[in-house]
């Protein structure tokens, strides 16, 4: 068996990220300015000089100065503030009031201290679910030191500064690849520092014993993997792995299974012309009537109309 499997690349290939900017703004001023919530959209705030607050709810607001990385991921509500400016107004209201320049660049305020931001977003395949996201905080924030040791991050940060202020051939392209391999890089410095840690899917990625489960069923999801299967692959206790695995990833090793193998099935009725029983087959499923109602139940279509919709 591979057991050389990258989840972490699988969950990411599954998702289909896609990232872009919205517009650098520079700011003058006080001002408060409401985003509103956004599904399936993880949006981004890169401090370029000066500072703001940011608040989303259910977190403590954080004030980003230069150089520092704010990471909403849920497409949650997000308010951006400086000083005393009262009532935050919505996003709509400020673009109508500021100035998009053709270069989009948004200018908001003519005097008082200057805040330059750069706002951008990663999207991913709307009703796709992994708790590697999910089970993301309501906030993510990066001090610029941090970057600055990191010098993946550091390069990353520098290519989509100057990209976002250039005006050369293959701009989007540039920018969508690089918000994209920003994303995964934060994620991959999470699994890395997890190391330990009680909960979380970075957890189990970063955890040796349950990490070689989580390869297992990525690498092979057609096999018929049973709890002792895995805990055996773990090197664990039954018990013991099925106790560690809940713990830490939210969800037991065989919900997580059914999960992995709903994705794959999805996977493979988009991107290729098998019949739906070789499909059920390859995601573990002996039985096509079971699987065909295990992937209604989890989509709300059965296998033949999903993929009519999705090549519709």
């Amino acid at each position: 068996m591979n057991d050389t499997a990258d989840p972490l690349t699988d969950v990411f290939d599954a998702l289909r990220l896609t990232g872009g900017l919205y517009f650098a703004a520079d700011l003058r001023g006080d001002f408060a300015v409401a985003v509103p919530p956004d599904r399936d959209t993880i949006r981004f705030h890169l401090g370029l000089s000066g500072s703001c607050g940011v608040a989303v709810p259910g977190f403590t607001s954080e004030t980003l100065s230069a150089g520092d990385w704010a990471i909403v991921p849920h497409g949650v509500t997000q308010t951006l503030f400086r000083g005393r400016a009262g009532q935050p107004m919505p996003l709509s209201a400020a673009l109508a009031r500021g100035r998009l320049s053709p270069e989009g660049r948004f200018h908001l305020g003519t005097d008082g201290a200057r805040t330059e931001l750069l706002c951008g977003f990663c999207e991913f395949r709307s009703g796709y679910s992994h708790p590697l996201l999910t089970q993301l905080p309501p906030m993510l924030i990066l001090r610029r030191a941090e970057i600055e040791a990191d010098a993946a991050l550091s390069a990353i940060t520098a290519i989509l500064v100057a990209e976002a202020g250039a005006g050369q051939g293959g701009k989007t392209a540039i920018l969508t690849r690089t918000i994209e391999t920003l994303f995964l890089l934060v994620i991959r410095r999470m699994t890395d520092a997890a190391q330990g840690a009680s909960g979380g899917f970075v957890s189990v990625l970063a955890d040796e014993r349950l990490g070689r489960s989580v390869r297992a069923m990525h690498s092979r999801p057609e096999m018929p993997w049973t709890l002792p299967d895995l805990a055996r692959m773990a090197g664990m206790s039954r018990s013991a792995f099925a106790e560690a695995f809940a713990k830490k990833a939210g969800m037991g090793p065989a919900a997580y299974l059914r999960l992995w193998r709903m994705i794959r099935a999805r996977e493979l009725l988009r991107g290729t012309d098998l019949d739906v029983a070789e499909i059920a087959a390859r995601c573990g499923y002996e039985s096509l009537p079971s699987f065909s109602a295990r992937f209604k139940k989890e989509t709300g279509l059965g296998p033949g109309a999903y993929r009519r919709g999705v090549k519709a």
